[in-house]
């Protein structure tokens, strides 16, 4: 393609967009805040990433929304989709099995809708927002902001959607500097995951009860290691460190009970990497030991309930700060920090770093010792970054917004 074609292209884009955003979503804003019951559709895959439930809940109470839970079949993960319908049966929540080869429209002819999984591999084409035009399309992220990424923030769901949430002021701002449409979709209101990490550990049943009085310690390994990822996104160590960790649950067994606790991901690319039988085995070690289980689930009230933790998962970084514990980033040789918002920077910063095997066991000698010297600072960092504007909660900011009450008109 020429400079000139280039150039064209980019202007065209452009262009499309502003009208996009000033002229055509606006139209159809107005219709909606005009509507008796806003019906707002969430689009569910995965359970562990279900970080929208309290919104869901604030919408049932609120007279202006009818919310719709609707499963669709898991693209990444094939079968996943199952473990959300049993625990929304569970819990007593109506929901739909959509068709992903029928329309959101023909479906449950929803007002908007928020996808789980805002990537254009993980939606069917017929629940996409080309195929759904009178549709408004809202993005509530399931993590909490960790890489700063052009490419992330400009894929067409994030140019073209209505209206995008963002947990602080700071993150809005760094993306709305790389943000094709200068960030004009983007809204602060808090994260729901923000509200459910404020809570206190009361609220959440405690996992750890064949702790005992052993300090309770979770390793959480990503799943991007080398020679299953791009090098530019290589975050695990778990091939460097995965074996050591058992190592440490062995030596340590009479004083720190451990929750392996994988990203979802991780079994099959090690499957794909090591074989299956290996990695079968190396799982059955943490699920027999008697100082230890596996964790494949819900994981909130795991950090709530714990002492420490020790991982390599961007969204953890900032994540378990809400617990003010003692926490240590396993850092591989491809990490790299210079892409990351400046909030995730100062995250980091308030991590142990394991550099080595003689890091980790330190730092867990540490933990049983009870030595913290950084608790304070954890503790002032959620207070600065990570509590909701306007003394509301999240999920209360974001229904002002999609209403346009009270700061968001």
């Amino acid at each position: 393609m020429s400079i000139f074609s280039n150039f064209t292209f980019r202007l065209k884009r452009l262009i499309s967009l502003q009208y996009h955003h000033r002229i055509r979503i606006p139209r159809m804003v107005r219709r909606l805040r005009r509507k008796e019951k806003i019906r707002f559709l969430f689009l569910l895959q995965s359970l562990p990433q279900w970080k929208t439930e309290s919104l869901y809940l604030a919408m049932v109470r609120h007279p202006r929304f009818e919310p719709i839970l609707g499963i669709t079949p898991s693209i990444e993960i094939p079968g996943e989709e199952k473990d959300v319908e049993q625990y929304c049966r569970k819990k007593g929540y109506p929901y739909t099995l959509l068709d992903p080869d029928k329309t959101l429209v023909e479906q449950v002819a929803p007002d908007v809708v928020t996808y789980q999984k805002p990537y254009i591999k993980q939606i069917s084409k017929a629940h996409g927002i080309d195929s759904n035009k009178g549709v408004l399309c809202v993005l509530v992220p399931y993590a909490l902001s960790n890489i700063r990424s052009a490419f992330l923030q400009n894929r067409p769901i994030q140019l073209r959607c209505w209206q995008q949430y963002f947990e602080n002021e700071s993150v809005r701002r760094e993306n709305a500097a790389i943000h094709n449409a200068h960030g004009i979709n983007y809204v602060v209101t808090g994260l729901p995951i923000m509200d459910i990490l404020n809570q206190p550990k009361e609220k959440f049943a405690d996992p750890w009860l064949k702790a005992g009085s052993r300090r309770r310690i979770i390793y959480a390994p990503h799943h991007t290691f080398a020679g299953n990822f791009v090098k530019e996104v290589v975050f695990s160590t778990f091939l460097e460190n995965g074996e050591f960790m058992l190592e440490m649950a062995r030596k340590y067994a009479s004083e720190v009970y451990f929750v392996f606790k994988p990203h979802p991901l991780l079994y099959p690319k090690l499957c794909a990497y090591w074989g299956k039988e290996r990695t079968d085995a190396y799982w059955e070690q943490w699920r027999t030991m008697e100082n230890s289980h596996v964790e494949e689930g819900e994981y909130i009230g795991l950090m709530k309930h714990s002492d420490a933790m020790i991982h390599d998962c961007g969204s953890f970084t900032v994540e378990y700060l809400f617990t003010a514990n003692p926490v240590m980033y396993l850092l591989g040789d491809a990490y790299d920090e210079s892409n990351q918002y400046s909030h995730v920077k100062e995250a980091f910063a308030l991590h142990e770093k394991g550099r080595c095997h003689e890091d980790i066991d330190r730092f867990i000698g540490n933990v049983v010792k009870g030595l913290d010297p950084q608790r304070k600072d954890r503790m002032d960092y959620v207070k600065r970054h990570l509590t909701p504007p306007y003394g509301r909660t999240a999920c209360d900011n974001i229904i002002c917004a999609i209403l346009g009450e009270k700061e968001y008109k």
